[in-house]
């Protein structure tokens, strides 16, 4: 299925959501209310333990998904500026 994009669907879903969670960090860092289209984003992530547990949704570590949102808003913001075989070349191996 390589040349099939959906498989991509959860890694890009995943990409969004943290995007999300670090615009609403900023969000209420500046006191400002995210536009309307950020907020109509739909996340991965449901901090209501009721709605988890009916839709079967797996919870998540809210320290994990702030660390992981940062890190993903920082490399997307680099490679914005520095090409992304700059930051792929730069990045830790880990």
């Amino acid at each position: 299925m390589i040349g099939d994009p959906a498989y991509l669907y959860h890694a890009l879903q995943q990409i969004v959501s943290e995007m999300k969670f670090a615009c609403q960090i900023m969000a209420t860092a500046l006191h400002q209310r995210l536009p309307r289209k950020v907020r109509r984003i739909r996340t991965l992530y449901h901090a209501n333990p009721l709605f988890n547990l009916v839709t079967g949704t797996p919870g998540f570590s809210p320290a994990k998904l702030w660390h992981n949102a940062i890190g993903t808003a920082a490399y997307f913001l680099a490679e914005q500026n520095r090409g992304k075989d700059e930051i792929l070349r730069l990045a830790p191996l880990e």
